[in-house]
């Protein structure tokens, strides 16, 4: 009857469509020869990211921890494995610790490069006159707003003089490796915009343990894709 052609002409249909998707050109994971494999590594745990007396001077704050030294270390040995050309740090002395174990490690020492780009967000002050803490951004973020605080950055402007940076590294390193070692805020703002995350949920989703590696593909045309996220080196 009726109904019994129009199941065959819909089974016609199904086939037909199956067969066109199989016979197409078969998209592989591997990153094409050209494109940019971008390794962000959250620095090493410092001694501003654990409990630590109130007049610890800054300098002391800003270094790594034991066990921070030996976080980078191990970063440095499991990116063995990648063809890193060059390590960018940004200018704190916790990623250039980190960075310069790093290169160490894989056997680049001398090519670790400061970017200023690759900085943590600008601090600045809240509507009430406050520093503009971490908790504070956080309840900002819940909110759904990116907030700008008075002299200080958005995570979008961070995410966005990054993203520029990187661009030019791209076409700078094209088909090579490259590690970017950087802080956690802005290591969810790269991660997210390779995953497609809106901003304000980015620190959220995307913060990542200290010396972890994240592997982003950045192609010749532009288009991120995230590989890995927070992948914790000899865990």
């Amino acid at each position: 009857g009726l109904s019994r052609v129009r199941t065959f002409s819909l089974l016609g249909a199904l086939l037909l469509v199956s067969a066109c998707a199989t016979s197409g050109p078969v998209t592989s994971e591997a990153p094409a020869p050209n494109a940019l494999r971008l390794l962000v590594v959250r620095h090493g745990e410092a001694y501003s990211n654990v409990p630590h007396p109130a007049d610890m001077p800054w300098e002391q704050l800003d270094s790594l921890t034991t066990k921070g030294i030996t976080q980078a270390t191990a970063a440095g040995a499991f990116l063995k494995k990648h063809p890193v050309v060059a390590v960018f740090v940004s200018p704190t002395g916790r990623t250039r610790q980190t960075g310069t174990i790093i290169a160490q490690q894989i056997g680049l020492p001398g090519v670790t490069a400061e970017e200023a780009a690759f900085a943590g967000m600008k601090e600045g002050k809240t509507p009430e006159g406050q520093a503009a803490s971490w908790s504070w951004r956080l309840a900002q973020w819940k909110a759904g707003r990116d907030a700008r605080p008075v002299g200080g950055e958005s995570l979008e402007d961070a995410a966005t003089r990054a993203i520029r940076a990187v661009e030019r590294l791209a076409a700078q390193h094209s088909g090579k490796a490259v590690v970017v070692v950087t802080h956690s805020d802005v290591s969810a703002a790269l991660i997210g915009h390779a995953a497609g995350t809106p901003m304000v949920q980015r620190p959220d989703k995307h913060t990542v343990p200290t010396a972890s590696v994240s592997e982003i593909i950045v192609s010749s045309d532009g288009v991120w894709k995230l590989a890995k996220q927070g992948e914790l080196p000899g865990s």
